[in-house]
């Protein structure tokens, strides 16, 4: 950890963010945050993600059918 700690209400809204089924993956949910004046790093939401327990493997399909493990947004 790199000791920058988000403020809470950021922590929030990238968990929202990420429930919310817009995004892909957390370097979108930081675009958009930056979009929207919020400084933060793709890392720091990924990071947070993680935490939260909203990204890690999840299985899916592959452009061959097949189920892969890949890391993913958790909703």
């Amino acid at each position: 950890e790199n000791g920058k700690v988000l403020p809470v209400g950021v922590r929030q809204r990238i968990a929202d963010m990420a429930r919310s089924g817009q995004y892909a993956n957390p370097s979108q949910i930081s675009k958009a945050l930056r979009a929207e004046g919020v400084s933060v790093s793709d890392n720091a939401v990924r990071n947070n993600l993680e935490r939260a327990g909203l990204y890690g493997y999840g299985t899916v399909v592959g452009s061959d059918g097949r189920p892969v493990k890949k890391k993913v947004i958790l909703r």
